[in-house]
């Protein structure tokens, strides 16, 4: 189960890639699996990979990430803020 949530991972990383590719500043996802699980690792995966360190360098990334905004809808997720 683990190799299959850290591939399910590598897809929102792969998603993210595209977000940024096409300066997208904010995505909608839906959950259709009602499986928490996987809709987790996916959220993970896009927000891990969009998460910058800059305020731990001395020269900070000035390349800002294009996603600004990330809404998550799922029946079988309880919201959180």
């Amino acid at each position: 189960m683990h190799e299959l949530l850290e591939e399910i991972r590598k897809g929102g990383k792969n998603l993210l890639a595209l977000i940024k590719e096409n300066n997208i500043n904010n995505v909608c996802v839906t959950d259709l699996t009602n499986n928490p699980s996987f809709l987790t690792a996916f959220i993970e995966g896009i927000a891990l990979g969009n998460y910058q360190f800059n305020k731990y360098f001395t020269k900070p990334n000035k390349e800002e990430s294009s996603l600004k905004t990330l809404r998550v809808y799922s029946g079988e997720l309880k919201k959180i803020s």
